[in-house]
Formats: structure tokens, sequence, C-alpha cells
């Protein structure tokens, strides 16, 4: 883990169905993952045996983003999560930890606030009980954003709206949301470069390649902020597995 004055914490749930009759056995995993792209844990779907212990309240989303996040707890970090985790109950118990949490959230979540049904581009509302702020601003469609660590105010994105001459502005919680949850996609990206996965009817073969790639990707990460140099991807090229 990096030790920065900064630290965020990326949940991304992703999960692989391939129609191909290769790949018979779906996989599904909860993961970890620090703002450079480093994977830190990950936990893979077994049913009802998946290894996760489970808080009363939370649900399985909850009760997953605390079982890999106990031992960054009470730290002061900050994590970051889809709308698949994000719920109020969820932010105030993290809260309750001294960890911060952003992340976009369902309207219809319970304890979320009611908001104007329809909105025009750009318009914003804000809902705040002291310690969460919950947020819909309206882009090309309607985001909801839940966080405990951001202020209502706005942000300049850098860009320039060709209609009206001025700057293009955000919510600064959806400008933190898009940088940190970017470093996610920037490394899938990355292993994509490399993908070591090859067509399978054993799942557990699959489970370990994706593995290695996950393996090669932490150690590029760990060499490049030691040594700030990059090594080229041409791992690939020299492994070779035989299935029987």
């Amino acid at each position: 883990m990096l030790l920065t004055p900064f630290l965020g914490l990326c949940f991304p749930r992703t999960a692989s169905f391939c129609s191909s009759a290769a790949y018979t056995s779906p996989t599904m995993r909860w993961q970890t993952s620090t703002t450079p792209g480093y994977m830190q844990n990950i936990i893979i779907y077994t049913g009802s045996t998946t290894d996760i212990q489970h808080y009363e309240g939370l649900g399985i989303s909850g009760s997953v983003v605390m079982t890999l996040l106990a031992p960054y707890l009470k730290k002061g970090h900050i994590l970051f999560v889809d709308n698949w985790y994000s719920s109020p109950t969820l932010f105030q118990h993290l809260l309750s930890l001294d960890t911060g949490a952003c992340g976009t959230v369902r309207a219809n979540r319970k304890g979320m606030p009611t908001f104007t049904s329809k909105m025009t581009k750009d318009q914003v509302e804000c809902r705040e009980n002291g310690t969460q702020l919950a947020v819909k601003w309206h882009d090309k469609r309607d985001v909801h954003l839940l966080t405990t660590v951001h202020p209502s105010t706005m942000s300049a994105t850098g860009k320039v709206d060709h209609i009206t001459k001025g700057r293009k502005m955000k919510p600064l919680c959806v400008q933190e949301y898009n940088k940190k949850m970017g470093a996610v996609d920037k490394a899938d990206m990355m292993k994509g470069f490399f993908d070591c996965t090859r067509k399978t009817t054993k799942w557990y073969k699959k489970v370990f390649l994706y593995l290695l790639d996950t393996a090669i990707l932490n150690s590029h990460i760990v060499h490049h902020q030691l040594t700030g140099e990059k090594f080229a991807y041409q791992i690939k090229n020299n492994i070779e597995f035989t299935y029987k």
C-alpha cells in the first residue's frame, strides 16, 4: 500500500460472462485498488461459501466493502465506490470508523433524500444532513452522488461551453469521483495490453491467469513508484501455457 497524505480506495465490481463454449464457468470478483491502480485485495465469488464477514444492516454489498476495507479502517482513508455499494447506511458506518466515502448512488436507496424529478442540463440540487451530502446533477442524464468528504461547491472542468462561451462547471464531488475511479479503468486497460487469459473449461485456470495479470501490473506499479522508470510489457510473448 502506498502511504500518501490522501489514499483513495476504489472498489470496482467486475463480472465476466463469456458465451463461448470454452468459457462455461463465469467468475465474479470484488477487488480493492489504490489510486495508482495497484490492486490490494480480491475476493472471488463462490456462492454461499464466499469468504466475507456479514455485517447486520449493511447487506451483501456493504459487507463486501467492510471485509475488504477492514485492514484500512480508522486511518483517515477515503473510499470511492460505484452505485452497487453506496448507501447512506454504509457511508455513515464508515464515517464512524474515521473513513470517508464518495460514490454514485441509486436514487431509490433507503435513506436517500427526494430531489426534483425533472432537471435541465447542468442543474444541481444538494441535500445535507450534517454528515453526508447527497447531490443530483443533470448532465446528459441524472447523476446521483453521495459523499461524506466534499462540500456542496462547483469546480471548473478546464473546458469551455461552446454555446455560452463560459467555463464548464461540475460539482466538486463529481470531479473527484471521476478522477479517482478513472485509476481503476486505467488499471484494467493496462492489463489488457498483456492479458494472459486463454480459453479453458477449467474455472480455476482462468482465476490463476487473472491473478497472474494482476501480479504483473502490481509489479510494474511498484517499480515505477520506487524508481520513476517504466518498463515495456513484453512478458506476454515470453510466457507459454499448455492445457491438458
